[in-house]
């Protein structure tokens, strides 16, 4: 009988030779690369973390030719630099190129391998196509949908005018509105009630995110009520119901984002290239002669325009290496083998800044396809190749130019200004995902990156709350790798130079430093000693700082996201404390930037000048016995109408919805609202011990915080960072057992974000401090 031990060896050497055979293979006909090392082969030569792949890959061109190859692990992507070889292989041999790669987890576990774009090369997938074509395929199909498109178009022009500082958003709504009207028929309309609210419960799960709309198609048809769209006409013409849903899906879930980031670009274009804006108006203006919206057949007498739309498509490459294909089998392309079951990445970034096709590839310069009629499509490479080209491209790209005719039309795109100034375009610190997003910590964050520069310790506060954002993913870890303590350390030693500077300690930039600190504290979970001084040091800066020579947005947005946590700091600490000349200047400082709000979005009518009433509030609640009850009445109706406008329906799509992202603040303030009124509540009821309706109150108040506590769950830590103060009140308020034992659960929960922190200390000094009231009474 064979042994064990023999058995074991024979594995081990047949394993070996496997290995061997996979990793040593001889590249003689491969498309050429860097060589490989023994048994991990081009495993260092694959781009590092935070590398545009884009760029990373086009050094291959100059390094090894058009196309190029590396192996890593067995598997041998060919990477395109060239766009003709691109067409060679993926259009003109595009029956042996046109499968997509192969995703267990998400293919085959997770359910999205049921997608079209990521469907094989296979007889289901050519049904879908040969649908999608029969309705919208051909520019001839596609015109039955230019009266819809031309509204859409429309109604995000009167968005904007009526919110304008929402107009990306309203952008992000236009491209999803083109599709659902074209797909499903479904009309976005904000002011009336939505047939697909259900939706916002099902998004979550793949197939009922393809079922309702299909549901909601065929119930107008039910009714009679239908407009013609792709899945109506389908659906009478008898095609079958699974090939319609799918390849529905594929249209409405293909064309959104990238007509999205496309039209991003071209607002961006337009404020960085002012002199192309003025030539398409002047373009718009000479065609109508008085203020006119542009329409679908005006396409061809607008040519200046139609040539912004191609530039915007070429200079604002949305997916720079394209949606990889896999080869069904070997071919020869150029003399190199492709081998089968390979991925094959087309460098569409490449194509669309080949300074070969497009001088000045960094420019925007629409005229190129004026005076050179020769000059390639560059939507020809940034909708996909050939049998997996983009489904709804015509919808999309009337969609777009519609929305650019309409925007040139009807506005001006200039640069934001602050102080008189220009300010110039620049990237932004922006976490779409709503769990790390660090906006959440202030709105200023998203000036952050222009103020760089200006000051050694912002810089250095800067650059520890970038190194300390990754420990997020691992807050339970606290392991902290030597090199983000020591950038750390560095923050704390400029900002203890900066301190001692008569000049630099008034600036806002040594203000914003702290706050930085202060969150990188919490994010590594060390120096929590440390970070209890933060409220005093942060109260002693506001006192010395001119506040009222604070101008722009940032200091603005600065100094009232500030005084948050002096407020909340000084209901516990007598030490910190403001004048009420500070926030008077506070007052003055918020209505100079002050902008009405959208309309439907609720805004707290609680003022700073309110809430920094708090502190005296709890400790000498017999002196403010009618200032108590107005503010807690106040409360109460911020809490309702904030609450009335979340249970509107919604549909949030993910984590990085700007739809989620903006009910999900609105859902923290409605949460602390809720929190404050619960220690006003409490308060009161320590002067009137016997009152049953704030005794009623405040188990509503509990109960309400604890449920949004488990809904932002899903947010944390970051969107969820607020939930753990408001714990704490309801913690040190709450009278029934259960309740309690509810919010300690939650608690404990919470606190794996931000351990360290005496958050259970703290709830037990608040419920000490109503026991010492007079007339409050033992509630356990």
């Amino acid at each position: 009988m064979v042994s064990t031990v023999h058995l074991a060896i024979f594995t081990i050497i047949l394993g070996l030779t496997v290995i061997l055979q996979t990793f040593t293979k001889k590249r003689a006909n491969l498309p050429p690369g860097p060589k490989g090392k023994f048994l991990i082969g081009n495993l260092f030569d694959l781009p590092s973390s935070g590398t545009q792949e884009w760029m990373h890959w086009l050094k291959h061109k100059d390094l090894y030719g058009p196309i190029s190859s590396v192996t890593v692990l067995g598997k041998t992507p060919i990477i395109v630099n060239d766009r003709d070889l691109a067409f060679q292989i993926l259009e003109k041999n595009s029956i042996k190129h046109s499968s997509r790669p192969h995703l267990i987890f998400a293919g085959e576990l997770a359910g999205w391998g049921k997608l079209v774009p990521n469907q094989d090369n296979t007889p289901l997938l050519r049904a879908y196509r040969r649908a999608i074509t029969r309705v919208i395929g051909t520019r001839e199909s596609a015109a039955k949908f230019c009266g819809l498109l031309e509204l859409e178009a429309r109604r995000f022009a009167c968005r904007v005018l009526r919110t304008l500082e929402e107009f990306l958003d309203h952008n992000r709504t236009a491209s999803g509105a083109f599709l659902l009207t074209v797909t499903y028929g479904y009309n976005i309309e904000p002011c009336s009630e939505d047939p697909l609210r259900v939706a916002r419960d099902h998004v979550q799960t793949l197939t009922r995110f393809a079922e309702s709309p299909l549901a909601f198609t065929k119930a107008q048809m039910d009714q009679g009520k239908d407009t013609e769209c792709f899945v109506s006409t389908l659906l009478g013409q008898g095609e079958d119901e699974e090939i319609v849903k799918w390849a529905a899906v594929a249209i409405y879930g293909g064309a959104g984002d990238t007509t999205t980031a496309i039209l991003e670009g071209f607002f961006l274009a337009m404020t960085l290239f002012p002199e192309v804006q003025r030539k398409a108006q002047a373009e718009i203006d000479e065609l109508f002669g008085k203020p006119t919206l542009p329409s679908v057949t005006d396409r061809e007498k607008l040519p200046y325009v139609n040539a912004i739309f191609k530039e915007a498509i070429r200079w604002y490459t949305v997916a720079p290496l394209g949606i990889p294909h896999r080869t069904d089998e070997d071919d020869i392309i150029n003399g190199y083998l492709i081998p089968e079951n390979e991925i094959i990445v087309p460098n569409t970034w490449s194509f669309n800044n080949d300074p070969m096709i497009y001088p000045n590839p960094q420019g925007f310069q629409p005229e190129r396809f004026l005076s050179e009629p020769s000059v390639l499509e560059p939507g020809d490479v940034s909708f996909g190749f050939g049998r997996r080209i983009c489904p709804g491209r015509l919808i999309a790209e009337t969609s777009i130019f519609l929305i650019i005719a309409h925007t040139l039309a009807v506005f001006d795109i200039r640069k934001p200004t602050e102080n008189g100034k220009e300010i110039e375009p620049t990237v932004t610190l922006d976490i779409s995902d709503i769990r790390f997003d660090i906006s959440f910590y202030g709105p200023f964050f998203k000036d952050l990156p222009r103020r760089l520069g200006e000051s050694a310790v912002l810089d250095a506060a800067a650059q520890a709350l970038v190194s300390s954002h990754p420990f997020l993913h691992r807050l339970h870890v606290r392991e902290v790798p030597r090199d983000v303590l020591m950038l750390f350390g560095k923050s704390v030693r400029a900002l203890r130079e900066c301190l001692d500077n008569p000049v630099e300690v008034r600036s806002p930039h040594t203000l914003c430093a702290i706050y930085l600190i202060s969150i990188c504290q919490a994010w590594l979970g060390k120096f929590e000693k440390q970070s209890a001084s933060h409220g005093t040091a942060i109260a002693h800066l506001l006192r010395i700082a001119d506040i009222s020579r604070y101008k722009s947005g940032f200091e603005r947005d600065l100094i009232v996201t500030l005084s948050v946590p002096v407020i909340l700091d000084g209901i516990c600490n007598p030490r910190v404390q403001m004048a009420p000349s500070f926030w008077n200047d506070m007052m003055i400082l918020i209505q100079q930037g002050s902008s009405p709000a959208p309309d439907s979005i609720p805004r707290s009518t609680t003022t700073l000048l309110s809430l920094s009433q708090f502190p005296g509030y709890l400790h000498h609640p017999h002196s403010h016995a009618p200032e108590i009850t107005a503010a807690y009445i106040k409360l109460q109706e911020d809490a309702q109408n904030i609450y009335l406008y979340l249970d509107q329906p919604t549909d949030p799509a993910g984590l990085s919805s700007p739809v989620l992202i903006r009910r999900s603040r609105h859902r923290a303030t409605y949460t602390v609202v809720i929190a404050l009124a619960l220690l006003l509540n409490t308060i009161l009821r320590a002067l009137d011990p016997e009152n049953a309706v704030l005794a009623e109150e405040s188990t509503f108040f509990c109960e309400r915080i604890i449920n949004e506590a488990e809904l932002a769950s899903r947010y944390r830590p970051i969107g969820a960072a607020y939930v753990v103060p408001c714990l704490v009140v309801a913690l040190g308020t709450a009278e029934s057992p259960q309740q309690l034992a509810r919010i300690e659960a939650t608690l404990t929960d919470y606190q794996t974000d931000f351990g360290g922190f005496e958050w259970r200390e703290l709830a037990m000094w608040l419920r000490a401090v109503f026991h010492s009231h007079r007339g409050f009474r033992e509630l356990l």
